[in-house]
């Protein structure tokens, strides 16, 4: 076992952001291309407005736009993790609930670890996926029996994965905990847990943990809040493609959405193992709390600057152009460098014939 190095953490600026959504739309058309045999729900998502797929009519939208960035309500989205779409959608709320849990607890004077259980690189994903979730159910039993000595446990897990699409042992998945013990229990007991459950582990198919990639680092007052934040947003492509924070790779390996990235330009290889990771990880969830884990507590959402309603007859028309209604939003945001230009833009009529000779060479 050894101590985590620092995530390193840059702030997007305003133009990084506008990239980001972007970089969006170009994986949203790549994933609606390629998802159609394993999910219907991924290929279609955000295609049709919620009047569509509930009484097959067309219903009116609306377009929210504040400092940093958008809200596009009115469309079905399938909510899935996986999504390029909707990835994004629950990221607030998953943070700030892993960070109200973790003052809660430092202030119950318990301890915080950050915990990556990892395996051996492998070309078999779905035995992969076996040996995680056999292993983390033997590290839960070693947990609870020593709960009988009077110990007490909590924990977020989330799910995270790497790729090398270029070596034949190509994907690598790992879970990131965050794991409340009482501040009776030594962290050597902790790592003897781990040692007997995890590392003990027998091969599965020539899948095992190894000794190296397992890391414990417990946290404080001055670095839980970093590390709360990767945990909430690194399952499926929450952190790359969020508005908060980007994540800054090392070379070890490429991140989703460094692979859909890839697959989109038209590395078929790539394309090869997005489609076999998705079948595999369809339905599965990315992140997990004990029922020990306080609940979220209501915070102050962020205020809309401005809103557009998306009418009927703007979305037949934005269809007949082929026009995104997303590359509308970021157009618009693109186009207004400080708050009040919102004003300049939103008080005209939201004319589509000007967005179509913007978009017609795209």
């Amino acid at each position: 076992m050894t101590i985590s190095n620092k995530i390193q953490y840059k702030a997007p600026t305003r133009i990084e952001k506008i990239s980001l959504y972007g970089k969006k739309i170009k994986y949203m058309k790549f994933q609606r291309a390629v998802t159609e045999p394993i999910s219907k729900g991924l290929c279609f998502c955000s295609t049709r407005t919620i009047g569509e797929v509930i009484e097959n009519k067309i219903t009116s939208c609306e377009l929210a736009l504040n400092q940093n960035g958008y809200r596009l309500s009115g469309l079905a989205t399938c909510k899935s993790a996986w999504c390029v779409r909707c990835c994004t959608m629950k990221i607030n709320d998953r943070v700030n609930r892993i960070k109200q849990g973790i003052e809660g607890f430092f202030d119950e004077g318990k301890k915080v670890y950050f915990l990556t259980l990892t395996c051996k690189r492998s070309a078999n994903f779905q035995t992969q996926m076996n040996f995680l979730r056999k292993g983390w159910k033997r590290l839960q039993n070693r947990f609870n029996y020593l709960k009988k000595s009077g110990h007490s446990f909590d924990y977020c897990k989330s799910f995270d994965i790497t790729f090398k699409p270029f070596q034949e042992q190509s994907y690598h998945p790992h879970l990131h905990i965050c794991l409340v013990t009482d501040n009776k229990l030594s962290k050597d007991k902790i790592l003897k847990s781990i040692d007997s459950a995890w590392l003990s582990m027998p091969k599965i198919y020539g899948v095992y943990a190894g000794s190296e990639g397992q890391k414990l680092e417990q946290l404080y007052l001055w670095n839980y809040k970093k590390r709360a934040t990767y945990l909430g947003k690194n399952s499926g492509l929450a952190f790359e493609l969020g508005s908060i924070a980007t994540k800054k790779g090392k070379g070890k390996g490429m991140s989703l959405s460094e692979l859909i990235d890839r697959a989109s330009d038209g590395c078929e290889r790539s394309k090869e193992i997005y489609i076999k990771f998705l079948k595999i990880i369809k339905g599965q969830n990315t992140i997990n709390f004990s029922r020990g884990w306080p609940k979220l507590l209501e915070v102050e959402r962020e205020k809309d600057d401005y809103t557009i309603p998306i009418t009927i007859p703007i979305i037949e028309i934005a269809r007949d152009y082929k026009i995104n209604l997303h590359s509308i939003a970021i157009s618009i945001l693109a186009n207004c460098r400080a708050r009040l230009e919102f004003r300049m833009v939103i008080d005209k009529p939201l004319n589509l014939n000007q967005w179509y000779q913007r978009f017609k060479v795209q």
